[in-house]
């Protein structure tokens, strides 16, 4: 099933409006995804989607087996040396793919 099945499937199950919340997407970018008429960065649309709607495992170097929304929350915080643990997320959140910050530290 690909991401554009699973937003699809979250759309009939209840609205593009509530789909749109939990992701962080309008409504009108949900619609031109799903028409197939997204002119903006689909790979962002689908790295949301899969944190957001998918119940998989990422995982990860540092942790182990985390579930999407614990990664977007890790690879979202700023860098800290409080503990080995925060410098090693920090050092491998800005190589991983699921990381959708790491084009804007770049």
């Amino acid at each position: 099933m690909n991401f554009i099945d699973v937003l699809q499937e979250a759309v009939s199950k209840s609205s593009q409006r509530a789909v749109s919340a939990k992701i962080g997407y309008s409504t009108t970018v949900i619609s031109q995804v799903l028409n197939g008429r997204y002119p903006g960065d689909i790979t962002a649309v689908e790295q949301a989607v899969k944190r957001k709607l998918t119940t998989n495992v990422i995982n990860c170097p540092v942790l182990g087996e985390i579930t999407p929304n614990s990664c977007s929350e890790h690879s979202s915080r700023e860098f800290s040396s409080a503990s080995s643990i925060r410098v090693k997320l920090f050092k491998a959140c800005s190589k991983c793919p699921f990381n959708t910050r790491r084009k804007e530290q770049s």
